[in-house]
């Protein structure tokens, strides 16, 4: 197998499982904001601290609105951990290695890009959220799901090395020090 081919396989998943924790931080975030409404604004500062995305927010919203956090951390094109992004980099990469993968592993990737990008074209409301991240939820699996099962071997045999690979610094930094 190729590096490239390889490589785009590992990101694809990457940004697979990355759209997935947002998508549960935000359901998080709304779940918190529901109950506690009085700590609702440090909460959803809290899960824009969690996806790493604080500067990015900073820089285009003063305040920590539930909506503003919610729709930057969904469909903001501009925010490159946004589940929109992060979906585009998984469909691009599925589409760089598109000879590894089976039909049904690119047609679920390639579905779920399609309807989160048809989905999130417009602002969400609080009253479709719960609604928007269960589609989430029914397509992550769907991707899993064929992953997993109809993928060909050489994913099975590439993805553990990289994750492997991947961990190598971390291992001897702790090795080392």
């Amino acid at each position: 197998m190729l590096g490239k081919t390889a490589g785009g396989l590992f990101w694809m998943s990457r940004y697979l499982e990355r759209s997935k924790n947002i998508a549960r931080l935000v359901d998080a975030g709304f779940r918190i904001a529901l109950t506690q409404s009085d700590s609702a604004h440090s909460e959803w500062a809290s899960i824009v601290a969690t996806t790493g995305a604080m500067g990015t927010y900073q820089s285009v919203n003063s305040d920590f609105d539930g909506m503003k956090v919610i729709n930057f951390l969904l469909r903001d094109q501009n925010n490159p951990s946004s589940v929109i992004s992060v979906m585009k980099n998984a469909r691009n990469n599925a589409r760089l290695s598109r000879t590894a993968l089976t039909r049904d592993v690119w047609e679920a990737v390639n579905e779920s890009w399609m309807m989160i990008s048809r989905r999130l074209k417009d602002p969400i409301e609080y009253k479709n959220l719960p609604e928007v991240l269960g589609l989430f939820g029914d397509k992550a699996r769907k991707c899993r799901v064929h992953c997993t099962e109809q993928c060909s071997a050489t994913i099975f045999t590439t993805l553990p090395v990289w994750v492997h690979l991947s961990n190598v610094p971390i291992i001897l930094r702790g090795f080392w020090m």
